[in-house]
């Protein structure tokens, strides 16, 4: 049997052949070794437009997510701007599993919870929902 990392005695035919079947075998981080650039391009492609710093500061932190003391961020800007829009769609290149989103609550709420939260994006979509319980 022929191992397919001998190639002297392929034709240019197999040897085409050959590096399509591998192509198509690599995985997502081997054809893309810079991840940032690939979500961002995922992001294009699920329509995001501009916001490219922003964009990867957002995928950045949320890949922090399983660091022993990751990242943070506040996305602060106009209304209406498509702060959320950017957010949410970077978000989306990560597992449903691997995101925890509040929409509104209180501090206690948390308590709560069943899902645990280590190792998991907390995504608190406005800073007012959570408010000091008495």
């Amino acid at each position: 049997m022929q191992n397919d990392l001998e190639t002297e005695k392929r034709s240019p035919e197999e040897m085409e052949e050959l590096k399509q079947r591998l192509e198509s075998e690599r995985s997502p981080c081997e054809k893309y070794p810079d991840q940032l650039e690939l979500a961002y391009r995922c992001a294009k492609l699920q329509g995001l437009v501009g916001e490219e710093n922003l964009a990867k500061a957002v995928y950045l932190v949320a890949s922090s997510r399983v660091l022993p003391d990751p990242a943070s961020a506040v996305v602060k800007g106009d209304s209406s701007s498509g702060k959320s829009m950017v957010v949410n769609t970077m978000l989306k290149m990560l597992d449903a599993d691997d995101v925890f989103e509040m929409t509104a609550g209180s501090a206690r709420s948390l308590l709560y919870t069943e899902k645990p939260l280590d190792h998991r994006v907390f995504y608190l979509q406005e800073a007012t929902p959570i408010q000091k319980d008495d």
